[in-house]
């Protein structure tokens, strides 16, 4: 089966293709559709080569008061969650996406390196830049577990949901945003962004991964 049908028959609640190539509205085409803010730094319409899904993505510029898609009012089931994206990462530091660091939940990479913060702890595995990869983060409410291009990390104990003060708010390329700022921007491409109210199968994983070659 073709990536995006693959994606929608796992129910997310939120799906961000970045599909848009005008505008400044990233349509949500998940079961509980909020639809994203693109900030005036991002390029929208980037085509994607394979094997990342075929379409187009988004790439950012590691600005933190334009280089980000806000996610305003978005949210999970944080006792349980899975997290999916396509990424191609150019240098420097950044979230990939997040609403906090600690208390909060956030998908970060540094120096070839991603990490998670789940109130400030989580896994992490190797990433390279320069190439497209398939990032999924699971939490079953007991532990967090870390995939890259359908390899599974050694799952990282953790209990109860990520804390929330109120006052963060999602964004896709930084974290913590507002409407007119972001911390820890990011430099690079994303792609095909999910957001689940469950963890994910080892096996959803892995026919996403491999359901790329296949245009939906």
């Amino acid at each position: 089966m073709a990536y995006v049908p693959l994606v929608l028959s796992d129910t997310p609640l939120h799906y961000w293709r970045f599909e848009e190539t005008v505008g400044t509205s990233a349509t949500d085409i998940g079961s509980s559709p909020i639809d994203g803010t693109i900030k005036s730094g991002v390029t929208t319409g980037v085509v994607v080569p394979v094997p990342a899904p075929p379409g187009t993505a988004f790439s950012f510029p590691a600005d933190t008061t334009t280089g980000y898609v806000w996610m305003n009012g978005v949210s999970v089931n944080y006792a349980a969650y899975s997290i999916e994206a396509w990424v191609n990462l150019t240098s420097g530091d950044g979230a990939i996406a997040g609403r906090g660091y600690s208390p909060g939940l956030m998908l970060y990479w540094y120096s070839g390196t991603v990490y998670v913060y789940h109130d400030g702890q989580g896994p992490n595995m190797p990433l390279s830049a320069g190439s497209w990869h398939h990032v999924v983060l699971t939490f079953d409410g007991s532990s967090l577990r870390l995939y890259v291009d359908g390899v599974a990390g050694t799952p990282y104990a953790r209990s109860g949901a990520p804390s929330n003060d109120g006052s963060h708010v999602w964004a896709i390329g930084g974290y913590n945003a507002t409407s007119s700022s972001v911390a820890s921007a990011l430099n690079g491409l994303i792609d095909e962004v999910a957001f689940y109210n469950y963890a994910l199968s080892p096996a959803q994983i892995s026919a996403h991964f491999s359901g790329t070659s296949e245009v939906g």
